[in-house]
């Protein structure tokens, strides 16, 4: 049996469907998972279900200051080296999910040679890291140096393998798509639930849009001026509400909300708004899982015109994707027209993680 620890850094753990999704199919092939993980919720090992070695370090997982995200991620190292330490027998193979990760990886080939590293590109490394000769030198060993990298999208992994000139040899691309074709869901609180019956049929869904790199503010304004309601799940910022002068009286804010809750919400609405600002580039090459859901439903989507998610809705037909990132409000106030016209083309398609299976059958039988 293949014994792999995955290693992380997240802020929600009970919500990163990814990582879950992963740690599941590596299971369903018959590897014996182990998490070492530094985490921001508080999710218990018996609520996820894998053995479990949790650390703090300096800020949390995701801390915004660079300087101190920095150091969190050197005591990451310490802690994860001296955990291996004790445990080189315990695990033949690595599963490493983050780019910063890439002093991690050069440590583990080092002292631990025979456990063999899969790197998982969750995310592109920041812009102040690509801009650095040095950190990109050792980001570019540590890639060769893996064992397998995975990447989210082609357009993602296009961009990074043609930042560091190296095509690794050995790379699998696992899209951020739903766990089950099927579509199932799962009730909401009684006072959403109340909502979506008094506002059927002009629902319109957004998620983790209301802060700065996601132009929440042009796409709530131009939803809203068409005469729709929003239902916004996930995280947002009090001072961007503020300082865009967004009325929270003029949408429910659902919160954190399960796959099959969002499921719930993507059923009752008209379209979904996609929108990620392409001031970064891990905010151009995004990979949006909501997208993914959506297409899978069959909803409408308005999308800005990221490569990464125009790749994704090329196979699909019921789409307006703008001329920008999301960032002119009037833009997608067109868009809306657009897609309201199309409606009676509302064709899904189906997809699921399983697709993957194999992709997985192979890196455990490594």
């Amino acid at each position: 049996m293949s014994k792999i620890l995955m290693i992380l850094k997240t802020q929600n753990l009970r919500n990163d469907q990814r990582v879950l999704k992963e740690m599941k199919s590596l299971t369903d092939e018959g590897a014996n998972v182990n998490v070492f993980v530094s985490k921001n919720c508080d999710t218990t090992e018996e609520e996820l279900g894998y053995p479990m070695k949790e650390i703090n370090i300096i800020g949390g997982a995701a801390p915004k200051n660079t300087l101190i995200r920095m150091i969190g991620v050197v005591v990451f190292y310490i802690k994860c080296m001296f955990y291996l330490a004790f445990r080189r027998k315990k695990f033949d193979k690595v599963w490493i999910c983050d780019p910063i990760m890439f002093g991690l990886v050069l440590l583990i080939k080092l002292f631990f040679p025979k456990i063999k590293v899969i790197w998982d590109h969750h995310e592109l490394p920041p812009d102040w890291f690509s801009n650095s000769k040095i950190l990109m030198f050792a980001f570019k060993f540590a890639y060769r140096k893996s064992d397998v990298v995975i990447h989210c999208n082609n357009a993602r992994k296009n961009y990074l393998e043609s930042k560091i000139k190296f095509n690794h040899f050995d790379s699998f691309i696992i899209n951020n798509v739903p766990q089950y074709v099927e579509i199932e869901e799962e009730e909401l609180v009684i006072e959403a639930e109340k909502w979506l019956k008094q506002n059927s049929g002009k629902i319109v869904y957004l998620q983790n849009s209301l802060q700065d790199d996601r132009n929440g503010s042009p796409a709530i304004k131009a939803i809203l001026s068409h005469g729709y309601k929003i239902f916004h799940a996930g995280t947002y910022s009090e001072k961007y509400l503020r300082e865009h002068k967004i009325n929270v009286e003029d949408l429910f804010l659902g919160g954190y909300l399960t796959y099959k809750q969002i499921n719930r919400i993507l059923n009752h609405s008209i379209f979904t708004v996609v929108l990620y600002k392409m001031n970064s580039t891990n905010q151009i090459y995004c990979d949006p899982n909501r997208l993914y859901q959506a297409i899978n439903l069959g909803v409408p989507v308005i999308v800005g015109n990221n490569p990464s998610m125009v790749e994704i809705l090329s196979v699909y037909d019921n789409k307006v994707i703008l001329a920008d990132d999301g960032s002119n409000q009037y833009g997608i106030e067109e868009a809306i027209t657009l897609v309201m016209n199309k409606k009676s083309k509302n064709k899904r398609f189906p997809m699921s993680w399983k697709q993957f299976d194999s992709i997985f059958k192979k890196i455990v039988a490594k």
